[in-house]
């Protein structure tokens, strides 16, 4: 089974924080999802193999005036490696944005995000500003990279 989202989200974590706060963020990211509740309900009835994708990253262009968002952040790498050591709890695996979809590490390039459709009507695009939606393009790579990892080919 794979979920995507459910309010499963990655924000940028500073490292101006202290470690325990660090940490004490990632766990209450992933502990008050939908995902983790619904994992948690499937664990109750099941042992079926569970993947988890966590909503886009943020899309984004950055200027000198937000360059600290990507610099004194933890690394991509370190959020998965310590999001992953609560969902292994549940035996659930957590799974990668595709790398190439990434900018700056902790961002999606702004691609992405230009052109999605949003689900008030058919064919309308979200506004040009909009960078939490991602476009078809972006789906597409996340669900082949998700059915790779899943080991589907």
């Amino acid at each position: 089974m794979l979920t995507i989202g459910l309010n499963y989200n990655l924000p940028p974590v500073s490292t101006r924080l202290s470690h325990a706060v660090q940490l004490a963020v990632l766990r209450n990211l992933v502990r008050s999802s939908v995902a983790w509740k619904l994992a948690g309900l499937l664990r109750q009835v099941s042992d079926i193999p569970v993947h988890v994708a966590h909503t886009p990253l943020r899309a984004s262009d950055i200027t000198a005036h937000n360059e600290h968002v990507v610099t004194q952040v933890l690394s991509y790498d370190r959020v998965l490696e310590e999001t992953q050591a609560h969902w292994s709890e549940l035996d659930v695996r957590g799974l990668r944005q595709p790398d190439h979809t990434r900018y700056r590490d902790v961002l999606t390039r702004r691609n992405y995000s230009r052109g999605s459709r949003g689900l008030r009507g058919a064919g309308l695009l979200h506004d040009s500003g909009d960078r939490s939606h991602m476009n078809e393009e972006f789906g597409a790579d996340l669900l082949l990279s998700a059915r790779a990892a899943m080991g589907l080919g």
